[in-house]
């Protein structure tokens, strides 16, 4: 007997054994097994390696690798053995998984023998088993089982909705749980995006952005779309459109004790309604927890003391372009400084600053808005995204008069930001005279720290020459991949950065129009660092992988 077994491998006490047996002789419905497990006298791993090895069991090796065979578990929990009942699936712990090119039923309980003798009349052929731990259940649970439960609740949610049967509140409820559980699930994750997109006319695929990377999660009945459309449409409570007319709004989501704010759009694609949200974080970062080197905190330090001209905040979307922005606002906001802010939409607030939305629909344009900032006689004044020439103009203006004006902008790099700004109509002559400095940032993601391992750079990889690394011994990190990161081996982003100051030197290069060329020879006779250069610091610092920057690198070429 398996309590045999442990008391000769000598683990536990005398004491500790008799007051096992004395339990799970009281406990009718719990075994051995399962009381020492409840009793954590010793490490759940260990216990379940014992029993592996009495039992002939099996373990996995990673559980982000792990996929749950659905065709065996339907087998067993379905009637008409295509249906699989995830809620009971979940409730029992009990199902097939793939393993080693192999198919094993996870059991909770490795001395049910009941179970087995029901699964081998089932199945009629000898079963493989396996044990996992709590943790690695938890991986299974939320990655895979949950992802299937929401897909069959969609199914059931559509089925219910579609009826020729008046819609009850019990079937919208089950509508509105499969909205507040992707929510949740998204918020879980650390997403700032949800998608729920038409693949065609039956399937929606459900993905998340963690980390700026778009991970798939599930699939949903495609019919629920419209459905919930309708529900968006009401919560938010946009005003009565068309059917093919986007729905944009905000709403809000408990979640943990806080209200989180989701900006909403839903647009009429081709195969149907096509869902995005974007979770509004209120936390804001502080320039060194964005991941700023010591050498450009100091530059970015006095761009926020200047006392006159335009700054320009440059990269892709995604990029923490704001971000970076109302972090210098709050190191401005405790140099005493004013701070107007024109913006579109606002989306965090940042107490202590004047933020005002523009509103075309209503009238209240960025000119008028500029004019009115003129009144308030602020110390920086920030303008939002530049877009075109109608955009740039006011800053210019305001810079051009003398005053400290910040914007964003997109593009690949900090130079360019010099030609895209002449491309939209800016006189070089103007620009070369207010531009005062152009800030680049990428965001790559930061190894996770709970799973950090170093390894060494071998010689022949192509890093070395795609980096510039040379040949001398390299040890650098990776993650292993973990439940603190989902298994990716990453755990959150940092930027990247790249600071233009204008010094008299590229001001005459800007007005006489110098090629792209020229500038970069002279912003590197000055010392610039580029962000491929400042990420590759911090891929060697251990903080990032080259992994990471070969996108960018590539893109450099």
């Amino acid at each position: 007997m398996f309590q045999d077994f442990i008391k000769d491998k000598d683990i536990l006490s005398e004491t500790h054994f008799k007051i096992l047996i004395s339990t799970t002789m009281q406990e009718r419905n719990k075994t051995f097994y399962r009381v020492l497990m409840d009793s954590n006298l010793l490490p759940q791993t260990e216990i379940i390696n014992l029993a592996c090895e009495y039992f002939a069991m099996h373990r996995i090796n990673n559980p982000f690798k792990t996929l749950v065979d659905w065709e065996s578990t339907a087998k067993l929990y379905s009637i008409n053995r295509k249906d699989c009942d995830i809620a009971l699936v979940m409730a029992n712990r009990q199902f097939f998984i793939q393993h080693n090119k192999g198919i094993y039923f996870v059991l909770s309980d490795p001395t049910d023998n009941t179970l087995k003798n029901k699964l081998l009349t089932l199945f009629e052929t000898d079963i493989n088993y396996l044990l996992l731990t709590d943790e690695e259940y938890g991986v299974l649970l939320e990655y895979q089982l949950k992802p299937k439960k929401y897909a069959a609740v969609s199914i059931q949610t559509t089925k219910r909705l579609n009826a020729d049967t008046p819609v009850d509140a019990s079937q919208k409820s089950k509508l509105q749980a499969l909205l507040d559980g992707l929510l949740e699930t998204a918020l879980d994750w650390r997403a700032t995006d949800l998608r729920i997109m038409p693949l065609n006319a039956t399937v929606a695929e459900v993905s998340m952005t963690v980390d700026g990377q778009n991970l798939f999660y599930t699939n949903l009945d495609a019919s629920v779309l419209s459905n919930l459309r309708n529900l968006l449409k009401s919560r938010s409570k946009t005003s009565e459109q068309s059917d093919k007319q986007p729905v944009e709004g905000k709403i809000s989501f408990p979640y943990n004790g806080n209200d989180i704010d989701i900006r909403i759009n839903v647009v009429s694609a081709y195969n149907g309604y096509d869902i995005n949200f974007r979770f509004i974080t209120k936390s804001l970062l502080t320039i060194e927890e964005l991941g700023m080197n010591e050498s450009n905190l100091q530059k970015y330090n006095r761009i926020l003391n200047l006392t006159k001209g335009l700054v320009i905040v440059s990269g892709p979307v995604g990029s923490g372009k704001t971000s970076l922005l109302y972090a210098g606002f709050r190191v401005a906001l405790k140099q005493g400084y004013k701070i107007y802010s024109i913006e579109d939409p606002v989306e965090i607030n940042l107490a202590g600053i004047t933020q005002v939305e523009v509103d075309e629909k209503s009238g209240i344009t960025r000119q008028m808005l500029f004019n009115s900032a003129l009144r308030h006689r602020p110390n920086i004044l920030s303008v939002g995204e530049i877009r075109d020439a109608e955009d740039a103009k006011p800053a210019i203006n305001f810079a051009h008069t003398g005053h400290p004006a910040h914007a964003t902008l997109h593009s690949n790099d900090a130079a360019g930001v010099i030609a895209r700004l002449v491309n939209m109509g800016i006189d070089p002559y103007v620009l070369g005279d207010t531009l005062a400095a152009v800030i680049a940032q990428r965001l790559i993601r930061r190894i996770c720290k709970q799973c950090s391992e170093p390894y060494e750079l071998p010689v022949e990889h192509p890093w070395r020459t795609l980096f510039h690394l040379g040949t001398t011994p390299i040890t650098l990190h990776r993650g292993t991949g973990c439940a603190h990161c989902a298994g990716t081996g990453y755990h959150g982003q940092m930027a990247i950065d790249e600071i233009m100051l204008t010094t008299p030197e590229l001001r005459r290069a800007i007005q006489e129009q110098w090629s792209r060329t020229a500038i970069d020879e002279l912003l590197k006779a000055d010392g610039f660092q580029s962000y491929l250069e400042d990420g590759i610091e911090k891929a060697l610092a251990g903080q990032t992988t080259f992994n990471e920057l070969e996108n960018i690198a590539n893109d450099l070429l």
